[in-house]
């Protein structure tokens, strides 16, 4: 399974970090509770999306049916507890995407 962690800084991983990071965006980031916007660069495809906490414990999950292009959609995150997580992009046979967030 291929692995791109859009918050890497160096070497190679820079360069497929920002190819990531036009990819995949979610803000507020920080986030006040409320929710989380996700805006992904996708071809069409079906999708999950998470929230995965430092224990790596899924704590949020949702399907997604993308189109190509751009999708953008809310995750809410009334429910999640505070504390700093990964958004977790995957899709069958594709590349996952991540993004930390911060949820205050």
């Amino acid at each position: 399974m291929d692995y791109v962690d859009i918050t890497a800084a160096t070497g190679t991983a820079a360069k497929a970090s920002a190819e990531a990071q036009k990819a995949l965006s979610a803000y507020p980031n920080p986030t006040n509770g409320q929710g989380l916007n996700v805006r992904l660069e996708a071809a069409a495809r079906a999708a999950t999306v998470e929230l995965v906490n430092s224990l790596s414990q899924r704590v949020l999950s949702t399907s997604r049916n993308l189109r190509a292009g751009t999708n953008q959609f809310q995750l809410a995150t009334d429910r999640v507890a505070s504390g700093l997580y990964q958004l977790v992009v995957r899709g069958a046979n594709q590349p996952l995407l991540v993004q930390r967030v911060v949820l205050n």
